[in-house]
């Protein structure tokens, strides 16, 4: 709010309405928090911290990047994975998106008329989330820019599955685990669509 010379009622504002969607996913949600963390749970119990394992775990992600099996990526940590840690790994990612993005979503679309300009707090976001040099690696080794996809993607999701189905629709994907977004439904909302609605 200080670096960028936001107007301090309305970025207030826009925030809460982000966090305060969150509060009703989880609360309107009875099943949400208890799938959540089972999946942190179980991936947590498939680590394995013996020494001669993790050693293990770096030669086989070594030899399947030089063998060009994986291309390596910002997350050497998702190399190291075992398969189902990775799938696990995985279904949290989409599932963090889609809160992410639907926060995002309602944050903005409730905003609508509510605060003067939206659109500039969503340019000003943009260009703190596209920093560049030591700040940009910083982001990446913390975790940052993960997150930052996250509320890109997720909102991507959110919006293109509303304009096919409608809100009505897109919520379906609260009724049940099994209509929750699977990781490559993310990227690609028609598939969730035809999945879940049969469309």
């Amino acid at each position: 709010e200080a670096r960028y010379f936001l107007p301090r009622r309305d970025f207030r504002l826009w925030i809460a309405l982000h966090e305060v969607t969150h509060r009703v996913q989880f609360g309107a949600t009875p099943w949400l928090r208890m799938h959540l963390r089972d999946l942190i749970d179980r991936y947590l119990a498939s680590m394995d911290l013996d020494p001669g394992h993790l050693a293990a775990q770096v030669r086989r992600a070594m030899d399947d990047v030089r063998a060009g099996r994986v291309q390596p990526g910002p997350s050497l940590a998702v190399l190291l994975m075992s398969d189902e840690q990775q799938e696990l790994f995985q279904r949290m990612q989409g599932l963090m998106s889609l809160l992410e993005g639907h926060a995002s979503y309602a944050m903005n679309e409730a905003a609508r008329g509510r605060i003067a300009d939206v659109d500039g707090l969503r340019r000003t976001l943009e260009r703190r989330r596209r920093v560049g040099g030591l700040e940009r690696a910083f982001q990446r080794a913390s975790g940052f820019a993960a997150k930052v996809e996250q509320y890109s993607s997720g909102e991507r999701f959110v919006r293109s599955v509303v304009e096919r189905v409608g809100m009505e629709g897109f919520n379906e994907v609260w009724a049940a685990p099994a209509n929750l977004p699977r990781p490559h439904e993310i990227a690609e909302p028609a598939r969730w669509v035809a999945r879940v609605r049969g469309a």
